[in-house]
């Protein structure tokens, strides 16, 4: 649907876009109407749709075909590091996202103004990697848009406008999340939205991959284009088996959250792109090329003779053993859940984040002594809390957050724990947000 900007303003305004927001923004379907939240994202989104007005410099007369998009963010329920060698995953979308206001332009320039950054302004008439816009928000869209060609997407320029709630180096996946809404603007604005959710996802990838320079498996990208609850089997890396599941922590008890111990893990690449390279050595001195393809027990009977090559680390050795548990686990994880054993679900996370402590080693990174925030932090709760909550490394690990469980009884009082310890803002509460990446109707519905 064309329509003037004023006209998309007042839609806005009028509210006939409350039904969909109340299905995005979970304090709204947790707890019924909510006006106070309702005006909030009407609010964010006109200021988008005004933003957009100044970058695209349009007559606010003239009818053209605004998108509104949103993508969340992601967090990992289990399995920390085996996605990048073929493992399992669980995960799911939260509340807090990425939106934007998104309009096509002729001249084949993207133009992107994302609140608190600069603005990003290139030309698609180039879609190679370039060296210096490695590590670069501007290497993401390039790389995006080189996937779509490839891939026999259209392409196009276009203008956006864009407001994220997803931290940087939370732990939560806001590179992600922007690459994943860069593709679903590609997708709806010259691809009549025909774009699947897997595709989103590998355009996500290939672009964080190849053009911005980071390692990364499937994962992140897959729950914040898909959303709910997943587990992902990443056996076959190109077509992952996807098993949605629906599970409400709150209704059990429990609060879901993270906490930014300090520090980002948003620098800390190379202990990042260490963990597969490493879990990838073994495999090819076992002759294969990742550990999904390498069996346990032939992992076992050959360590003395892996220890003993001078190529593999023992370091590499034990984030293997991590691996092929962590792998075993997210199976069990999944199968609590459906059965709704609370209990036993949170067992298996405490093991996961022990398994991440002990064997992964990603809660510090080496030769830090002085700060150890994330290791700080886990055993301040799991000493103080005991059983009545549980904690874990939350994502790439090394900086940034961790996720804990904690029973709504003791929750109160662990959060303040949390807050004097890390900072007054540095715990948020996590919703699962049903919906993943979205681009909200002009009907009137």
């Amino acid at each position: 649907m064309e329509l003037t900007m004023q006209q998309a303003r007042s839609f806005i305004q009028d509210g006939l876009l409350d039904t969909q927001f109340a299905s995005l923004y979970s304090s709204v379907e947790a707890g019924g109407e909510d006006s106070e939240v309702l005006d909030a994202q009407r609010r964010r989104y006109i200021m988008l749709l005004d933003a957009l007005r100044e970058i695209q410099g349009t007559d606010a007369r003239e009818p053209r075909a605004y998108r509104l998009l949103s993508v969340p963010g992601r967090t990992e329920l289990g399995g920390n590091h085996t996605d990048h060698n073929g493992g399992r995953v669980l995960a799911a979308s939260v509340h807090l996202d990425i939106a934007a206001a998104a309009v096509s332009r002729t001249d084949g320039r993207v133009i992107v103004r994302s609140q608190g950054f600069d603005e990003i302004s290139l030309n698609l008439a180039d879609l190679n990697p370039r060296s210096e816009e490695e590590g670069s928000t501007a290497a993401l869209i390039r790389g995006v848009a080189s996937w779509f060609s490839q891939n026999g997407y259209a392409i196009g320029g276009f203008a956006a406008s864009m407001h994220g709630l997803v931290p940087p180096g939370s732990g939560l996946s806001s590179s992600a999340s922007f690459e994943v809404m860069i593709a679903l603007i590609f997708s709806q604005l010259f691809n009549r939205g025909g774009t699947g959710t897997l595709s989103l996802a590998l355009a996500g990838k290939y672009a964080e991959n190849i053009h911005f320079g980071k390692p990364s498996g499937l994962m992140d990208q897959i729950a914040c284009a898909h959303g709910g609850i997943v587990e992902i089997d990443f056996t076959n890396e190109e077509t992952p088996e996807i098993h949605p599941l629906e599970y409400d922590f709150a209704s059990r008890g429990y609060v879901l959250g993270i906490v930014n111990s300090g520090g980002s893990h948003a620098d800390l690449t190379h202990e990042y792109a260490a963990v597969p390279a490493e879990m990838k050595a073994v495999a090819r001195a076992m002759g294969a090329a990742r550990l999904a393809d390498v069996s346990e027990l032939e992992f076992y009977r050959r360590l003395p003779r892996l220890r003993s090559d001078p190529a593999i680390s023992d370091r590499a050795l034990l984030r293997t053993m991590h691996f092929f548990r962590e792998n075993a686990r997210v199976d069990a994880m999944r199968r609590a859940l459906e059965r709704d054993r609370i209990r036993e679900y949170l067992d298996l996370v405490r093991e996961s984040g022990s398994s991440s402590m002990r064997f992964l080693q990603n809660l510090t990174a080496a030769g830090a002594v002085d700060e150890q925030n994330l290791a700080f932090t886990g055993g301040m709760v799991e000493n103080r809390y005991g059983a009545g909550s549980v904690i874990r490394v939350h994502g790439g690990g090394f900086e940034g957050s961790m996720q804990f469980y904690a029973d709504m009884e003791i929750a109160p009082e662990l959060i303040q724990d949390l807050s004097a310890l890390c900072g007054d803002l540095s715990v948020e509460l996590l919703q699962i947000r049903s919906r993943g990446a979205v681009a909200l109707t002009w009907e009137r519905i």
